[in-house]
């Protein structure tokens, strides 16, 4: 650079200068979650421990087994410690808006995810492994998958995208997902489906390029 703007020895040392006083890092960046608290006197935790007892009311209204008490309790120890409970919060609001939506894979694995009603696994009955879910080590909050029935999945969808916008208060809402591809196709091409907020369901015949909506 020095070489191809020697002409300009200011703008090299001014460059030179924009760079020593960049000071931002990507681990400055974090997850900003809504307010989801119905009671500002309690924290998320405390908030996300009283949503999960009540729930196991619900779930188990004879009796709560004890080794369900025992993952409750870890999951509430390691949430607390990561300070995730905003992220289960949110999800939890999500999720039980049309009433029709779940959750699924690794989420599958917490027991708080059961009780809350995120997840259908039943961790009286299943061996889960919490960790696979939420450790200490991948350091980042967990991801939670979440599935609309496919009856209602447009409904139910924009449901969830308005109440989104509304909570997090923002303009747009947008929405990347890997596609999903079909091989063996009738013509033995190969379709493609490719999900997101603005255009719906589309599907793709990357073999003659043409695009066919669903």
């Amino acid at each position: 650079m020095a070489r191809l703007f020697a002409q300009y020895p200011e703008a090299i040392a001014k460059t030179l200068d924009m760079a020593d006083r960049c000071r931002f890092s990507l681990e400055e960046l974090t997850y900003q979650y809504p307010e989801e608290r119905d009671d500002a006197s309690r924290t998320p935790q405390q908030t996300l421990e009283k949503l999960t007892w009540e729930g196991t009311e619900t779930r188990y209204p004879d009796s709560l087994p004890d080794h369900v008490v025992t993952s409750l309790r870890q999951e509430r120890s390691l949430t607390d410690r990561l300070g995730y409970a905003p992220c289960f919060l949110t999800v939890n609001s999500i999720v039980g808006l049309p009433g029709r939506a779940t959750g699924r894979g690794s989420a599958a694995n917490s027991a708080v995810c059961c009780v809350l009603g995120i997840t259908a696994i039943d961790p009286a009955i299943s061996d889960l492994l919490f960790e696979r879910f939420v450790s200490k080590e991948r350091r980042e909050p967990p991801n939670i998958d979440v599935d609309f029935v496919a009856e209602h999945f447009v409904e139910d969808r924009d449901i969830a995208d308005e109440y989104v916008v509304r909570r997090v208060q923002v303009g747009e809402l947008g929405s990347v997902v890997p596609p999903c591809t079909w091989r063996n196709q009738p013509g033995g091409t190969r379709a493609t489906d490719w999900r997101t907020i603005s255009v719906g369901l589309i599907a793709t015949d990357r073999g003659s390029g043409r695009s066919l909506s669903r």
